[in-house]
């Protein structure tokens, strides 16, 4: 897979640099079988506010931003470097998953 840069400038004016796998170049079957991203049932989270209010506990929220990213490759995946890094000619194997990916979805 082929992989590059994306650049952003923030609102508050920080630069932001982020390496992007192409998983656009992947084939399903062949570099990957099934992605899903888990979710809570509906079911199972009006039953957890029915506790809460019944027992009278405090709600509280967080999210990680980059959670999909922090699970281990299950499969052997290759990523070409970006065009202007030393050795660009040279691949790399993936041992986290990376933005772009089918995997870290």
């Amino acid at each position: 897979l082929t992989s590059k840069w994306v650049f952003k400038i923030k609102q508050d004016g920080r630069y932001k640099a982020r390496l992007v796998v192409r998983g656009c170049q992947q084939e399903y079957g062949f570099d990957y079988e099934e992605t899903f991203s888990p979710v809570v049932n509906a079911s199972a989270l009006r039953i957890m506010f029915a506790l809460t209010t019944r027992n009278a506990y405090i709600v509280k929220k967080f999210d990680i931003k980059t959670a999909f990213l922090y699970g281990n490759l299950h499969d052997e995946v290759y990523m070409t470097l970006p065009q202007g890094y030393t050795g660009e000619n040279k691949v790399v194997l993936l041992r986290k998953a990376l933005y772009g990916l089918r995997q870290a979805s």
